[in-house]
């Protein structure tokens, strides 16, 4: 399947957030140390657990599971500020019932689809101000939404091994990684 396809799956590496390595460092030649006599060691890494607690990362693991989301799961701090959060003004929304849309959008796209990365849309109550990101477009014509109340917003999901090597899911905007 196309990586550029809506709904389609590719291989990719894990990201920062998911725990990858930042920066290694290498010396050949040394005494002892891995084939050939070359030696690494890590020179830093960012775990999950940190991103969670440094505010990269939100974990949306509770809900995820009230939500059908059988591992956990985290969304990027720009997700959550775009899309989570809201306007205080907005009437009939709120930071749960916005978190719930974002996790059953994911939950009904991945279902049935299979690989570590997958693009789905949801529609956002969010009013046009002007500020409209790549990610988001009008709601499609002949919906009861609009472009002055509505965005249809494109997120990306990747699932990979987290701290341990048990799998976890981080939802970010498309060109995160």
């Amino acid at each position: 399947m196309d990586s550029k396809n809506e709904n389609g799956l590719n291989a990719k590496k894990e990201n920062e957030a998911n725990g990858e390595v930042r920066g290694v460092q290498g010396h050949q030649g040394g005494n002892g140390g891995g084939e050939g006599g070359d030696e690494w060691s890590v020179v830093s890494s960012y775990s999950r657990a940190q991103a969670i607690e440094d505010g990269v990362l939100v974990d949306a693991s509770s809900m995820g599971r009230e939500a059908g989301v059988s591992v956990p799961v985290a969304l990027t701090a720009a997700v959550w500020g775009r899309y989570v959060e809201f306007d205080k003004k907005a009437e009939g929304q709120d930071v749960n019932g916005r978190l719930w849309d974002v996790l059953t959008m994911f939950r009904l796209a991945a279902k049935g689809t299979a690989g570590a990365e997958l693009l789905f849309r949801l529609h956002v109550a969010m009013p046009d101000r002007g500020d409209w990101q790549p990610n988001e477009t009008a709601p499609e014509r002949g919906s009861d939404l609009t472009r002055e109340t509505h965005r249809l917003v494109m997120l990306k999901a990747v699932i990979g091994p987290g701290d341990t090597p048990e799998p976890v899911i981080t939802i970010m905007l498309p060109d995160e990684d």
